[in-house]
């Protein structure tokens, strides 16, 4: 059996952390491999470069909270429950 590695998952998460409390242009790819603790060897294994990951982990995002997102503003909800639901979701996030 194949051995199983987590460095994709890794810089997904790490590529998130960077550009949230930083932003996409400063951060680089050497500070991604070190944050995720990932050889940049391996960030290339998987991604072609940083535009790549970062489309990648927003995806993951995405259909991560979109249930969530899809329940907030179902068109079976009044307009201002939606409206309601909705700043509460902001500000949980």
């Amino acid at each position: 059996m194949g051995r199983v590695s987590s460095a994709k998952d890794n810089l997904m998460k790490a590529v998130g952390e960077l550009i949230w409390t930083g932003s996409y242009g400063s951060t680089t790819i050497d500070q991604i491999c070190e944050k995720a603790g990932v050889k940049k060897g391996s960030f290339y294994y998987f991604f072609k470069s940083k535009a790549d990951l970062a489309v990648a982990a927003v995806d993951e995002d995405w259909q991560r909270r979109r249930p969530e997102l899809d329940s907030l503003f179902s068109p079976t909800v009044p307009p201002l429950e939606r409206l309601r639901r909705y700043c509460d979701f902001g500000y949980r996030f």
